[in-house]
């Protein structure tokens, strides 16, 4: 699937404040998923695969919701997301 011309996912603010509104941390995710926390914390602005799964499972959101430069509506990163 072509990349979307404008996509505009949620900024790593946004990301930190959905977390943080659920009342825990970015090490709390990396807790959780049993990944890094620079794994985590990098995921916010690089593509981290093992972070961005944690990330989008935290939020309950699908990753291409999150990040559409990153991932294709079916959550496949693109082939130069890495």
């Amino acid at each position: 699937m072509p990349r979307p011309s404008k996509a505009k996912g949620l900024s790593a603010e946004q990301i930190k404040a959905k977390i943080r509104d659920k009342g825990i941390t970015l090490v709390n995710v990396a807790d959780d998923h049993n990944v890094g926390h620079s794994t985590v914390r990098r995921a916010l602005r690089l593509y981290m695969p093992g972070g961005c799964a944690a990330i989008a499972a935290t939020l309950k959101m699908p990753p291409h919701k999150i990040w559409p430069e990153w991932f294709d509506e079916n959550d496949t990163p693109f082939p130069d997301a890495y």
